[in-house]
Parts: structure tokens; sequence; C-alpha cells
């Protein structure tokens, strides 16, 4: 059977939360397929439902998932990759579906209007971005900690388009990078851009999404530590 939709979902710590939706929303969507990657390490029970396909790995870490789920083989039209953290409504959904009707090559979620640069925010933003399965067939794996990333070979295409919707989130564990700030947004996210731009470019992007992740706020200064704190602003004024 082929779907409109693919909602790929991540699942580590908020099992409750999938379940919760999915108990109507893959009911009441029959034309939508979710698809389960559960690194949990446990066996967590889902509605057993033609269209909710599950996958258990045991802890192989978010980007060996994330890559699992943009290689699925399944029939669909778009895929629409989200974390345990985010709460999928019916209206999300619905206007999801309506949206890609069009056709287009790539969909933001924003409630607000969106600037070239605002798109490579959005990318790293787990949840934010539906994409045309066809343009996806070729997966660049070697793309430590943002295999998210890949959606930038569709950039390319110049066919992208806004789905004003909000995208609602649980709360935030504390991030898995936040002894790794440097390595991780500097030095991780800039060898990734690479792949699709040319250095100059990747350094524009890399500065302006450390302005949009408030990496200079004082509070924040203090979480990244004296080291990560040094070497980010050695990149941001001398790079």
């Amino acid at each position: 059977m082929s779907y409109n939709l693919s909602v790929k979902i991540l699942v580590y710590s908020r099992y409750v939360n999938v379940v919760d939706y999915l108990s109507h929303l893959a009911i009441k969507y029959n034309q939508v397929l979710f698809e389960i990657n559960d690194d949990s390490g446990f066996n967590n029970h889902y509605p057993c439902l033609d269209n909710v396909l599950v996958t258990y790995t045991n802890r192989v870490g978010h980007d060996q998932s994330y890559l699992q789920l943009l290689g699925s083989e399944q029939k669909v039209d778009y895929g629409y990759v989200i974390s345990d953290a985010v709460i999928l409504t019916c209206e999300m959904l619905a206007s999801i579906l309506a949206r890609i009707q069009d056709g287009s090559a790539l969909y933001v979620l924003s409630c607000k209007s969106i600037s070239q640069f605002d798109i490579y925010w959005f990318v790293t933003k787990t949840g934010f971005i539906v994409y045309k399965a066809e343009y996806l067939k070729t997966l660049v794996i070697d793309l430590p900690n943002f295999p998210q990333l890949n959606f930038l070979s569709i950039l390319a295409r110049n066919d992208i388009k806004r789905i004003s919707v909000q995208v609602s989130m649980m709360d935030n564990k504390k991030s898995y990078w936040i002894e790794n700030m440097y390595n991780v947004w500097f030095e991780d996210f800039s060898y990734c851009l690479e792949k699709f731009m040319p250095a100059e470019s990747a350094k524009i992007v890399v500065r302006r999404h450390a302005i949009m992740n408030k990496f200079f706020t004082i509070p924040n200064l203090f979480k990244w530590g004296i080291m990560n704190t040094i070497k980010a602003f050695n990149y941001y004024l001398l790079k």
C-alpha cells in the first residue's frame, strides 16, 4: 500500500507520549503511515494497526536511529521525522496533509515567515521539516551529530514552502551535547554543512545559528564551561 505521508518517530524515553496520540491518530488517519524506531532498549507495546510499523534497536543512538528511518523502503509520498518529545495533534496532521497536495519538495513548519538562513535553523531541529520522499533516496551518512542535514540536498531544488502550524514539544531534557557544545555546534556542524555548500557559506550559517541558539547569553556561557566558551568566541570572531 502507498501512503500520502510517513510520520517517522524516534522513541527513546517518552514512549507514553507517543502511544497517547497514536491510539487515536493512527485510526483517524489511515492514509498516514506511522514508522517508529524505538531505541529505548525496552520492548514497548504500540497499537496493532496496519499503518503502525515498529522497529526496535538497543540504544544505538540518535544518528543511527534517524538514518534508519530516513532509509525506510516503504512506499510514501512524503516523510516527516519527529522525536518522542513532539506532541502530534490532529490539527498538525490535517495541516500537513492539506499542504502537501501542491507537491513541493520541502516544507518548513512555522507560524512565522522564514528567510533562507532560517531554513538552516529549522533543519537542525527534529520535527520541523516535511520532505518529498523521492528526493531523499541517496543519503550522506557521514554527518556526525547532524543526520537531519541530509535534507539540505533538497534545498537546491528551490521548491520550499511553509506550513503554518505550531509544533508543540514536551519539556526538554538536558541536551547530550551540553559538555561538547563547541565540538558539536561549531566543528561538527561546520563540517557537515560543507558537504552541501562552500566553507565560507558554512561559517556564516554557523555564526548565525550560534546567535539564534543564544549561545553567548550569560546563563549559557556558564553551562558550556570556560574552554567551550573560549573556543566558540574564537571561532565566531576570528574564523
